[in-house]
């Protein structure tokens, strides 16, 4: 019975085929109106292929069956090529195979040479993306053989057309045998796909052929072009907003400046490459970007960062089975239903019997309303069972999304809370910057007091521990200016108190104790500071590195002493370098006895040039090589600038100085004071 009950069921479907079908053929009786159908089938089609696979595959089988049925085979191999798109993108990509293997077929059944040439590259794309590469390469060159041997074909309707396939499946031919290792080669394809994207502007494909000849240049050790290339890649890829592409060849960038030696890049482009990753939702380029860094942060020891990053790429790892997960049961639950329809196919086609089936249809259809109502009361008995079910999943889901609304809410007040004590902290910081700010003397006082000067001063952060110090005081009848720069231990707000601690200090031995030998001051500065901050007692080592100056235009003399730090100076065109003392200002607690410096004197008979600075600007990094800036090369920077105008030195320096840091993508690491005064006749 249940046999014969699916025998007639089968052939009411196909009666009832039979007859649309006879309409059909009615209706479109004209070239116009079958021109017209198709289109319309078309446009269905790609209305819902990205968003409703089963009503996109439906009005495709029904434009291959309609093709079958009118005899046009070059819509029929489209069709096909249709299909297969639509189970690719479901996921099922054995049926997608298949479907691409009919239309080759059918292509080549009426001598379509450029669909023949558009299937074997898809085919090879099939392959190259399931690592099987061998075949991809066999399918890639089929189709540019296709298109050498059938240049002037009309398939092909134009040259551009023709020269744009041709740089389609030289790029994907140049991308198998770079992943085959087969280089030279695969620069010949590489070079000939980037002919044509350049003749005709394909800005996509110039992008991937810049990306896969940088891999090669990678694979060949000349990292500088494989950079050069990588970098116009990522930026085509920008310009055409294709993030997915951009993050990857960031990821790809890291992999070259990591193989080059070159770490602290490396991460700076994995990091990008994660940040976009995150942002286009693409679970593989942040998993992979997340394990390099891992290992880059625990080469370099910095444990915390890879913990994290190691952390970020398990839960990616994690996400990623979990969608392939389901991935896998949508691709079991699609190849049902297909072996479902093609067993109901297979009985349609075997049972022709078709008179006596009608004969039945009666006695059949009255038997099928009788099994329908029992089915219908044995369904409802389930769905009932299932509306209870999903009731208590749907008590459990309204528990879960109530206790994730409490920890949102927790997590949102404590939000609030740092970012209240964060805006507090800026506020105090920033009103600190407002009195270290008030503490120095302004550049224009400075400049009316001596022939002219520069002030480069840049802090780490917003406030700084080097500060510079200049005053003028009388002594027997001539005026004296006494000059400084300031280097205190730590940056940022520890050094600021020390710099604000060191600048008072400086006004009482100057003013209140009217000491002016730069050797007395430093000597005093010392033994104040170490009484200040009882380094006797507490073990405190704060303290500061010093250069300080006295200026005796009367007498024209110069007097320098200095904490570390050197003074340069350039006297008719020659700079001369004057070391200090290797003591420091304070830090030294074990030392019971007075700490002695020495003053060196320096004759303004003729202008004198002379240079104090922190060492902030020659221990920073920077550079192709990621290197410090060093004494000597600052000296030599010094030589290039000191006939120019103060304020053109002081531009030259800072530009030099975001240059290094920026050639070398580094950060600034401490505060970086610099002072160029002139005196004498």
């Amino acid at each position: 019975m249940k046999n014969f009950l699916t025998v007639l069921i089968c052939t009411l479907i196909s009666f009832g085929q039979l007859l649309a079908q006879s309409n059909l053929t009615k209706e479109l009786n004209t070239e116009e109106q079958l021109s017209a159908y198709f289109k319309e089938l078309d446009a269905k089609v790609f209305e819902y292929i990205y968003h409703d696979y089963d009503s996109a595959a439906h009005y495709a089988e029904e434009l291959v069956s309609s093709a079958i049925t009118f005899n046009k085979p070059l819509i029929e191999a489209n069709g096909y090529n249709i299909i297969s798109s639509i189970y690719n993108q479901k996921g099922d990509y054995i049926k997608s195979l298949e479907f691409k293997f009919k239309a080759l077929n059918r292509y080549k059944e009426i001598s379509y040479h450029s669909g023949r040439a558009i299937m074997h590259n898809n085919i090879g794309v099939y392959y190259f993306r399931q690592e099987q590469y061998d075949q991809a390469k066999t399918h890639y060159r089929e189709a540019i053989a296709l298109l050498n041997q059938y240049k002037g074909d009309s398939s092909f309707r134009s040259v551009a057309t023709w020269e744009a396939f041709m740089s389609d499946y030289s790029l994907n031919l140049g991308e198998v045998l770079t992943v085959q290792k087969q280089y030279k080669e695969a620069r010949e394809y590489e070079m000939e796909a980037l002919r044509f994207a350049e003749k005709h502007d394909l800005q996509i494909n110039k992008a991937y052929i810049y990306g896969i000849l940088g891999q090669i240049d990678a694979a060949e050790e000349s990292y500088p072009e494989a950079l050069s290339m990588m970098d116009s890649a990522i930026m085509m890829f920008e310009q055409e907003g294709d993030l997915y592409a951009v993050a990857e060849y960031q990821l790809k960038k890291g992999d070259v400046l990591q193989q080059d030696g070159k770490i602290i890049s490396a991460i700076a482009s994995y990091e990008k490459g994660l940040e976009l990753a995150q942002q286009v939702g693409a679970l593989e380029w942040e998993k992979t970007a997340n394990a390099q860094l891992a290992i880059l942060h625990a080469a370099r020891k910095d444990f915390e960062k890879a913990y994290y990053a190691h952390n970020a790429y398990m839960t990616a790892k994690d996400s990623l089975l979990n969608e392939s997960t389901m991935h896998r049961l949508s691709e079991l639950e699609t190849k049902y239903e297909s072996e479902k329809k093609e067993a109901q196919i297979l009985l349609l086609e075997k049972d022709k019997e078709q008179q006596f089936y009608m004969l039945c249809a009666g006695a059949g259809f009255l038997l099928l309303v009788i099994l329908s109502a029992a089915f219908i009361l044995k369904a409802n008995r389930r769905i009932r069972l299932a509306y209870w079910q999903i009731h208590e999943k749907n008590m459990e889901i309204e528990q879960q999304a109530e206790e994730i609304t409490m920890q949102r809410d927790a997590i949102e007040e404590k939000s609030d809370l740092l970012e209240q004590q964060n805006n507090s902290i800026k506020a105090s910081i920033s009103y600190a910057q407002r009195i270290q700010q008030a503490m120095l003397v302004s550049l224009e006082e400075m400049q009316r007091k001596v022939n002219d000067c520069f002030v480069l001063f840049k802090p780490k952060d917003v406030v700084s521990g080097d500060f510079y110090y200049f005053t003028e005081l009388h002594k027997e009848g001539r005026p004296l200016r006494i000059v400084a720069a300031v280097d205190c231990t730590g940056h940022g707000v520890p050094g600021a108190f020390m710099s604000l601690i060191s600048n008072s200090l400086l006004n009482e031995i100057i003013h209140s104790k009217h000491i002016t030998s730069p050797a007395e001051i430093l000597t005093e500065l010392d033994r104040s500071i170490r009484q200040t901050l009882k380094q006797s007692d507490s073990g405190n080592r704060d303290g500061m590195d010093i250069a300080l100056c006295c200026i005796d235009e009367q007498n024209k003399v110069l007097t320098y002493a200095g904490a570390k730090n050197p003074l340069l100076y350039f006297k008719h065109g020659i700079l001369h370098q004057v070391k200090g003392d290797r003591n420091t200002i304070g830090g030294h607690y074990m030392k019971t006895r007075p700490v002695r410096f020495t003053n060196h004197i320096i004759s303004l008979d003729a202008p004198v040039k002379f240079y104090l600075f922190s060492d902030g600007y020659q221990d920073q990094f920077g550079g192709s090589m990621q290197k410090k800036f060093m004494l000597c090369k600052f000296k030599q920077l010094l030589e290039e600038v000191c006939d120019k105008p103060f304020m053109e030195q002081q531009q030259v320096l800072q530009e030099t100085l975001e240059y290094w840091m920026e050639e070398g993508n580094e950060k600034q690491i401490d505060d970086i004071l610099v002072m160029g005064l002139v005196v004498g006749a």
